[in-house]
Formats: structure tokens, sequence, C-alpha cells
């Protein structure tokens, strides 16, 4: 008979690194999931939020192929770092123009792109942040609790008040998120540097 190798369970680095997989999928799924509402109360015609949530799909695509074709180079960590960094200067611009003139479709197409570039970049962070790969296979169940958790919580918490305040607690999860990424990239430096000496 052949043996089967069961998977160890998740790291504390894994469960930090799930954690914060969730808390990214569930701001940026909050902010897709309002920003035509917000479009239209922030005083864009029908016809142009429709427009600008095409463009925002239309990114996305752009996205998940450019995802695809940085594969395994670079460091995923940092890879999301960057495009997270991306993603809440974008919606930071949002809100300051009210997505009016060409910077709302600019802010609009980055925004688009650079979430759905970190996504295909999570399960590789997970990898390295956890080596014996305990909470791959928990990625997906973190991404779906994030995306069904948070878009509900904050739209029920903030957007009777103002849609503006749906936004602004979707930048603040992903903030929560990068940080934990950050914090996570900064213990694994320094334990590559103690072992070095």
């Amino acid at each position: 008979e052949g043996s089967t190798r069961e998977t160890p369970p998740p790291s504390p680095t894994g469960l930090i690194a799930l954690l914060a997989a969730g808390v990214f999928v569930g701001g940026t799924i909050s902010i897709w999931a309002y920003l035509g509402l917000w479009l239209d109360a922030s005083g864009s015609n029908s016809e142009r939020a429709a427009h600008m949530l095409t463009i925002c799909l239309a990114g996305q695509v752009v996205g998940a192929l450019l995802a695809a074709g940085f594969g395994s180079r670079g460091r995923y960590g940092r890879r999301i770092v960057v495009m997270s960094s991306l993603v809440l200067a974008s919606v930071f611009g949002l809100l300051v123009t009210d997505a009016s003139g060409y910077s709302g479709w600019a802010l609009i197409i980055v925004f688009g792109v650079s979430w759905l570039i970190v996504l295909p970049a999570i399960t590789g962070f997970l990898e390295e942040v956890d080596p014996a790969r305990g909470s791959v296979p928990y990625a997906a169940a973190a991404q779906l609790a994030g995306a069904a958790l948070f878009p509900t919580l904050l739209g029920y918490t903030f957007a009777g008040r103002n849609l503006d305040h749906v936004l602004i607690a979707g930048t603040g999860t992903i903030l929560l998120s990068v940080t934990l990424v950050a914090a996570l990239l900064c213990l694994r430096a320094r334990e590559r540097s103690s072992r070095s000496h």
C-alpha cells in the first residue's frame, strides 16, 4: 500500500499570512462591491460609471495576465507590498478627486490592475513564510472568508452614513494586510541575518 503523507499544520507565520490574505481580499472586494454605488454618489452619471467599471474590469484582466507573466520571478512579499500600495494610492486618489476627469479613469485602471497582481502572489508568499506548506491548503478558504465577511460587515456599518466611509474602511483593511506582510518580511530578514552570524 502506498503511504500517504499528512499535510503539516500551518506554522505561526503561515497563520499570520493567511490572516493577511483574507483581510486583503476582504478589503479589495469591499471596495469593488461598492465602487459603482460610490461613483453614482460622487456625481458620475450612470453611463460614465458603467464605462469606468468596465474599464476597471479590463484592468483586472490585464493585472491577471501580468501576474501570470511574472510567474515566480521576484519575491512575492515585496510584490504584495508594492502592488497593495498602488491599490491604496489609487483609492485615495479616487476619494480626493471624486473620480473626475482623466485622472479618474487612470486611477480606476490602476486599482483594477494592481489588486489582481496581488492575488496570485498570495499563494507564493504563503510558501515563502511557511516552507512546510502547511498553510497553503487553507489559502482559498482564507480568501473566501474575507470576501464573504468584509463587504457585508463594512457595508452594514458604513454605507448608511456615507459611501466614502466604506472605501476608507476597505483601504484600512488593506493597510492592515500590508502591515502584516511587511512584519513577516522583517521577521524573515531577521531570521536569515541571525542564521548567517
